[in-house]
């Protein structure tokens, strides 16, 4: 399965984005670069030290985050794989692409609280 088939076809509701990019611009305003971004999938957020997340938030309890700093890539996703996991399906791929049970996000979460945690364990100051 590739990592993105669980959010194959399943672009974000506009009005959910909006309202997600909304709320994340005035919460967070303090480190965005830019205002997010609303894209056919998901959201882009740029932050003033050069990183960015792509968000693909095509429901509450599907959600994928990609983030991306100093040319490297780390991921939380919801992808029904790694059953392994306590925190199945949620998991995460870390710089070095290891793979670890996710405590930063949790799908019964409104998505501005997981956003607010995934900045603050990269110690963003919000």
């Amino acid at each position: 399965m590739d990592k993105y088939d669980f959010l194959e076809n399943k672009k974000i509701n506009e009005e959910f984005a909006i309202k997600i990019a909304d709320d994340v611009n005035v919460t967070f305003k303090n480190i965005l670069k830019a205002p997010a971004e609303v894209k056919s999938d998901g959201l882009l957020l740029k932050f003033k030290d050069d990183s960015r997340l792509e968000l693909r938030y095509p429901s509450k309890k599907k959600y994928s985050f990609n983030f991306f700093r100093n040319e490297k890539l780390f991921i939380i996703d919801t992808a029904p794989v790694h059953s392994e996991l306590e925190t199945y399906p949620n998991h995460i791929h870390d710089f070095e692409g290891k793979l670890m049970k996710d405590n930063i996000t949790d799908v019964n979460n409104d998505p501005i609280k997981n956003i607010e945690n995934f900045l603050r364990f990269f110690k963003y100051t919000l």
